[in-house]
């Protein structure tokens, strides 16, 4: 009788220090189960953080940029206006000064499209207005003193008159097809002393970029 009872108090610890390891193991797997998933979770909270970070510092570099560049235009128009000098268009060269043909092409070709402005390049006078033989069809001629003169070909329609004072950017005339053009567009020309000289290159020389 006794021997059984302490067998059976015997199987009784076994079966209880069994079941308390097997808690204990099971316990233990919770919690490392708990710490891989935080771990997972802290992951993912650093990926959506430096996500964040990064398109943060995307948009400032981007905001920066935009400033710049606004910044630049500005001090651009600004230097541009100081000038005493612009430029007779803003369309695209398409012909330059130099031999051409056999001959001397005289001035810088503007791309400009018929009925399209054109500027006096600076403050004067104008000097000569008329249709031109040697292909320049309706010319406008503008004295601007110290022997320089600036010449406007092919224009479709003239706005000024001799004797007339115009400012620098002012519109003298309309872009047109006239005279021995191949097409619409303004032929400009800088006369100093009464001789042709580069145009493009005494534009580029007053500080100014044609394109």
């Amino acid at each position: 009788m006794k021997a059984g009872l302490g067998l059976a108090v015997l199987v009784g610890v076994g079966l209880a220090s069994a079941t308390g390891q097997h808690a204990a193991a099971q316990a233990a797997e919770a919690r490392a189960g708990e710490s891989q998933t935080v771990v997972r979770d802290d992951w993912a909270v650093d990926t959506v953080l430096a996500d964040m970070s990064a398109a943060k510092k995307a948009e400032e570099e981007k905001a920066a940029a935009e400033k710049a560049a606004a910044e630049a235009a500005a001090a651009e128009e600004a230097r541009l206006a100081a000038l005493p000098w612009t430029l007779p268009s803003d369309a695209r060269i398409t012909s330059y000064y130099g031999m051409r043909d056999g001959r001397l092409h005289g001035g810088t070709d503007f791309g400009d499209f018929e009925g399209e402005e054109i500027w006096s390049v600076g403050e004067g006078t104008v000097s000569y207005v008329g249709y031109e033989p040697g292909g320049y069809g309706n010319v406008v001629y503008i004295d601007h003193g110290d022997g320089i003169q600036t010449r406007y070909a092919h224009a479709s329609k003239v706005l000024v008159k001799v004797g007339d004072k115009v400012a620098k950017g002012e519109t003298v005339i309309l872009a047109g097809n006239t005279g021995g053009s191949r097409g619409p567009h303004l032929h400009f020309e800088v006369l100093i002393g009464g001789k042709k000289v580069d145009s493009l290159a005494w534009l580029e020389k007053q500080g100014l970029n044609p394109g």
